[in-house]
């Protein structure tokens, strides 16, 4: 269930195994709040209360995160600018409305899984050289099916 044995050094698929990282993530903490709702409340209080711990766990994740942009880089399928612990931390910033536990139970599931996809492929396009691209390069789609606010 955790993130510690994912592998973030193998040298194929970078760009999709990228992806999955930010996905299992999201799964870790989604479930976590399904199985035990009151617990995961205490954990969003203790993690709001504790920055400390909570800032070197997140540290630890982004390291994963620049591990396979490193790795992504090394294979020409990653742009290397910027360097890769900075773009590691925007990537995690920026997908954070998805996978932080203070901000995760905003939607449904469904409606959060959409929104990733519109902000995936927006971070995606700012991943990859369009004349070094293998695949298509991904088309941002307009719109969100409507939630609660």
């Amino acid at each position: 269930r955790d993130l510690h044995s994912f592998p973030t050094r193998r040298s194929s698929d970078l760009l999709p195994r990228l992806r999955r990282w930010f996905e299992r993530l999201i799964a870790i903490n989604r479930q976590l709040a399904q199985d035990d709702p009151q617990l995961f409340a205490t954990y969003v209080q203790l993690a709001a209360s504790g920055r400390p711990v909570v800032e070197r766990h997140a540290n630890e994740l982004i390291q994963q995160v620049a591990q396979i942009i490193e790795a992504g880089i090394s294979k020409v399928e990653i742009i290397d600018l910027p360097e890769a612990p900075v773009t590691a931390r925007a990537l995690f910033e920026a997908t954070a409305r998805f996978h932080h536990p203070a901000l995760m139970q905003e939607r449904t599931a469904a409606e959060a899984d959409a929104a990733f996809e519109l902000v995936w492929d927006l971070l995606l396009t700012g991943l990859v050289d369009p004349e070094q691209m293998t695949m298509p390069r991904p088309r941002v789609r307009r719109g969100l099916p409507p939630h609660k606010r």
